[in-house]
């Protein structure tokens, strides 16, 4: 459990670090740095470990969506919402993916959802309206595709997961493999996409030292320590325990976000939370009936 608690405080720091590096550098560069630096340090680890396992042919399709949903679109949709909202709401939103991977199942692969799987459901949906709801006649329409933006990235998370489990839980290849190819794709369809869309003058970056040094910590943590601890943890938890135990990130990221940040912790953020946790409790416990998830 020590380690699920330590892996959302890291997820939840990241979120800061994330936040600050916006200031040094535009968003789809950042994650294409972020992401190739780490497959570096990952790719070495395999080689001095011996680690690398060849790709079944068969394998690429998941390789290519958890590259996609879980590398390029999250990181990138992440980061241009983080722009203009603070890291608490976005972790907030985050806390609704197992909401999220309930509906996506109901509608795609026809799975039942029981009457107190419903009641939690919308409990938590009750939580995400607070969290969406206009703040008056000051927001602004940056702001509100800013909740889009996040909406894209929870959803690409939320299947990405599903791709990264396969993987490491069905197929066999290490955490380290899975995330050092992924982010390799992921990193490289981030940089072309700057390319065309940010601007490169010479770089988009506006101070290389303090852009330098938010990206080395940021990678260590985020790229390296949580995203490998994460795909390791789910050959032990399920995707709906782990997803359930993201409640913790507000915990952490509201008090990073107020120490380093200095965002204030809103009277709606406080509200949206406790729906959430209502709606998560509620729809756990039901889930817990119907499958062993530990």
């Amino acid at each position: 459990m020590f380690l699920i608690i330590f892996l959302y405080a890291g997820f939840s720091l990241s979120f800061i670090l994330m936040k600050a590096s916006l200031f040094y550098s535009q968003p789809f560069f950042l994650v294409a740095v972020r992401m190739l630096f780490a497959v570096v340090i990952l790719f070495a680890w395999l080689f001095i470990k011996k680690d690398w396992r060849h790709i079944s042919p068969s394998d690429w399709g998941a390789f290519l969506g958890a590259s996609f949903f879980n590398i390029y679109v999250t990181n990138t949709f992440e980061l241009v919402g983080l722009e203009h909202l603070s890291a608490l709401k976005v972790s907030l939103i985050f806390c609704f993916s197992p909401f999220l991977g309930a509906i996506l199942a109901y509608f795609i692969w026809n799975e039942r959802l029981t009457f107190y799987k419903w009641i939690g459901l919308l409990t938590g949906l009750l939580g995400m309206f607070m969290l969406f709801y206009p703040q008056g006649k000051g927001t602004s329409w940056a702001i509100a595709s800013s909740d889009l933006w996040l909406l894209g990235a929870m959803v690409a998370t939320t299947v990405g997961w599903t791709f990264v489990k396969k993987l490491v839980f069905d197929r066999g290849y290490k955490s380290a493999q899975v995330n050092g190819v992924t982010m390799l794709l992921g990193g490289i369809a981030s940089l072309v996409t700057s390319f065309f869309v940010e601007s490169w003058q010479p770089l988009p970056i506006f101070n290389m030292p303090q852009f330098l040094l938010l990206v080395i910590a940021t990678s260590v943590l985020s790229c390296i320590i949580c995203y490998n601890l994460y795909a390791w943890l789910l050959r032990t938890y399920s995707v709906v325990f782990m997803t359930f135990a993201s409640f913790l990130s507000p915990f952490f990221t509201a008090w990073f976000g107020l120490i380093f940040l200095h965002e204030p912790i809103k009277s709606t953020f406080i509200g949206a939370f406790l729906l959430l946790m209502v709606g998560l409790v509620i729809f756990y416990k039901e889930e817990l009936k119907n499958k062993k998830v530990l």
